[in-house]
């Protein structure tokens, strides 16, 4: 399968466990030639090392697999890492950039291998290449083509890495076969995954090829579809007749993309921007209470986390409060509401005052509180159009 790095690979006879699918390779390809198709593919380099592919995404951004630069404990140091650009040649070394940062995503899943996504920030811009265009929207339908492309193995039995990069054309392939065909081996894919490849394994990618593009045309260009994560079956990692290769889907992580480059320069939702979190942390709960001679609207209760309860006031103390509190004791109150403090300006308004998040404690409800009226009620956004898991102290949304 393709999940092993390809140093670890080669220290490996054979592979020994779905939960750590092996990189993809090449299967039946041929050399790539046009230099314009894929002139934005990168090589990714660990201590100088060929260890996956990777596509720039914008010019100081690249994209590969999260397995490609995960370690048992963490995430490889960025300093190890580097990328070439700009040759079809593996061995290449007139344009290789150091890598900055790299963020893998935080849902990432080392035993599923599920969100197998990770940006690359580099540390200095590549001005003369065209980044690839994200697919944000494309349906993957059964049998539409893709091409694939990377420097991993070309052999189904040895190992024979080329110097030169070499593509493969696929066909998407129906995702319900193909689950499966890999429940039969304990391995259960998600919705962040697709099937491409063919069910008689004669053409595939391989080890080495990790991390690298799936494109798919879009009339006179290609956008990046997939991300090659891994493949293969017990006894066969690459080309394995019934177990085409698994690609990561892109599309899913637009938002997640968009949060931390700001590439595409498009509006996200909050909705989209809530998902990008693996979970908030619950700041405390919302209730009201009757208290005497106080104007009913503010005749609520917010309680910490830690217990310490105070009673919303009508009058800022400062120009950097929502509104005044006052902490109160010994009261006794059925939570309503839970509340979750987005820590900054989530939602691009241009203010963080109101970044607060309430959700229904039994409705499965969430608004966004905007604000305090006039006549002292609160003002929340429309119900936001979104699903969560909650407990005590945690929410995840999705």
């Amino acid at each position: 399968m393709k999940i092993l790095p390809l140093l670890v690979l080669l220290m490996l006879e054979t592979i020994v466990s779905a939960q750590h699918a092996v990189n993809l390779r090449i299967i039946n390809g041929t050399k790539a030639t046009d230099t314009h198709q894929w002139e934005w593919i990168l090589s990714l380099r660990q201590h100088g090392e060929h260890i996956c592919g990777a596509s720039l995404i914008a010019p100081q951004w690249a994209v590969t697999a999260a397995h490609c630069i995960s370690t048992d404990d963490g995430v490889v140091s960025a300093s190890s890492l580097s990328v070439m650009a700009g040759s079809y040649n593996v061995y290449n070394q007139d344009t290789v950039i150091s890598v900055k940062k790299v963020v893998r995503h935080p849902q990432y899943s080392d035993v599923s291998i599920d969100n197998d996504i990770a940006l690359l920030k580099l540390a200095s811009a590549v001005s003369d290449i065209t980044p690839v265009t994200l697919a944000q929207d494309a349906p993957l339908l059964e049998h539409d083509p893709s091409f694939v492309a990377g420097w991993g193995n070309m052999s189904t039995t040895t190992l024979e890495f080329p110097s030169e990069l070499m593509q493969v054309d696929l066909k998407i392939i129906d995702f319900a076969q193909c689950s499966q065909s890999y429940r039969t081996e304990e391995i259960y894919l998600t919705d962040n995954m697709f099937c491409a490849g063919y069910m008689d394994g004669s053409k595939d990618s391989c080890q080495g090829d990790s991390g690298g593009p799936l494109i798919i045309p879009q009339g006179n260009y290609y956008e990046l579809a997939g991300i090659v994560s891994f493949g293969g079956s017990e006894t066969q990692m690459c080309g394995a007749p019934n177990f085409p290769g698994i690609y990561t889907k892109v599309q899913n992580y637009v938002a997640w993309i968009e949060r931390y480059t700001g590439i595409l320069k498009r509006h996200i939702s909050l909705e989209e921007t809530l998902k990008t979190r693996e979970f908030y942390t619950i700041d405390g709960t919302f209730s009201w209470h009757d208290f005497e001679n106080v104007p009913n609207a503010f005749d609520w209760v917010y309680q910490m986390q830690n217990g310490r309860m105070f009673q919303l006031q009508g009058k800022q103390p400062t120009d950097n409060d929502v509104f005044g509190w006052k902490e109160v004791y010994g009261l006794t109150i059925t939570p309503q509401w839970q509340m979750i403090y987005l820590g900054s300006d989530i939602d691009g308004d241009g203010t963080t005052k109101f970044d607060w998040i309430v959700l229904g404690m039994h409705t499965n409800a969430a608004y966004k509180l905007e604000g305090v009226r006039e006549n002292g009620t609160f003002k929340y956004s429309d119900k936001l159009d979104i699903h969560y898991d909650a407990t005590a102290q945690t929410v995840r949304f999705y």
